[in-house]
């Protein structure tokens, strides 16, 4: 039953139009910045620069695409019964939570995952020190996305007004990629000035995010139950 969810899960957001389009959009965007970058144009600003800027980018596309999933997949499922349908049946919500949240971020990491792949063997210029750290970048903020999409399907099965719910997912995402992006030069700056590599504290910043979410919502995660999820009655509004 659970390779079963799993299975329905991936191939319905593979058929869905919004999964399409945000695929489509986060990949144009991270070609032209594959551009700019081959160009030298950004590699000419310094490395902390650089690696400022492929965390924003793996990141943000990673999010920007999950929220999007979130809402079509477990929010709409919510909204259908079919999530109160399966818990009926008898399916634990664990397993229905982390079967969701697996094919969300799958999905979601193709775009990044190219994106990294392609930066490290063919936009910068090979150096084993900077593919390190371009590697526990990578791996940390891919960790962090994990449980930020699990954080989030969480919070989804306990929401009321779902409306609401998909634009503070979609404004919240926005504002943290503009902030970071408009600020990304001053960062990198601030680090060059102090002689720190901005890998390292990317590194802590992701993996303090990432126990902070999974101790806020696993305490979230235990207060849930089958029964409630089904009588929960959250409405699009």
């Amino acid at each position: 039953m659970d390779r079963n969810i799993r299975k329905a899960s991936f191939y319905y957001l593979l058929k869905s139009k919004d999964t399409a389009i945000n695929f489509f959009v986060v990949l144009i965007i991270s070609l032209l910045v594959l551009f700019v970058m081959k160009k030298g144009l950004l590699e000419a600003r310094g490395i902390n620069y650089v690696l400022l800027i492929i965390y924003v980018l793996v990141l943000a596309t990673t999010l920007i695409q999950a929220n999007s999933m979130i809402v079509d997949l477990t929010v709409k499922d919510i909204l259908s019964n079919r999530v109160q349908f399966f818990l009926s049946c008898g399916i634990d919500y664990h397993k229905l939570l982390t079967a969701y949240s697996m094919q969300i971020f799958v999905l979601s990491s193709i775009v990044p995952l190219l994106l990294f792949l392609s930066v490290c063997f063919y936009v910068l210029t090979p150096a084993p020190k900077l593919i390190m750290q371009l590697i526990v970048v990578y791996i940390s903020t891919a960790i962090l996305g994990f449980i930020t999409i699990l954080a989030i399907n969480i919070a989804s099965f306990s929401i009321k007004k779902y409306k609401l719910f998909k634009n503070i997912l979609f404004f919240g995402c926005f504002f943290f990629i503009y902030a970071i992006a408009m600020f990304a030069e001053d960062i990198a700056a601030i680090a060059n000035r102090v002689g720190v590599e901005i890998w390292l504290p990317i590194t802590v910043i992701n993996i303090i995010l990432a126990i902070v979410l999974l101790v806020l919502f696993s305490q979230k995660k235990r207060a849930l139950s089958n029964e409630k999820i089904v009588t929960g009655g959250g409405k699009w509004e």
